[in-house]
């Protein structure tokens, strides 16, 4: 199995939710980590769902985030 990009998978999964986002580069983040990064955009794409009061847009970013985890359980699976 391939190794996951996790900023590259974060950008499709954005991409997927049919959002115009801009995701910020590495050195302008407080923590510099890639996972940080990934968490605080579906982070922010929550909040945007709570303040639209869009049940679905929620829906979506939860999903989007399950298959996030599950992608990543899968690699740890295969590295054992």
């Amino acid at each position: 199995m391939f190794p996951i990009d996790k900023k590259k998978a974060a950008m499709v999964i954005i991409s997927k939710m049919g959002k115009h986002q801009e995701v910020k580069n590495e050195e302008s983040m407080e923590s510099g980590d890639d996972s940080m990064a990934t968490y605080q955009a579906f982070a922010q794409d929550i909040m945007q769902a709570i303040n639209d009061k869009s049940v679905i847009d929620l829906a979506n970013v939860l999903k989007s985030f399950h298959e996030m985890i599950e992608e990543m359980d899968e690699v740890e699976d295969s590295k054992q």
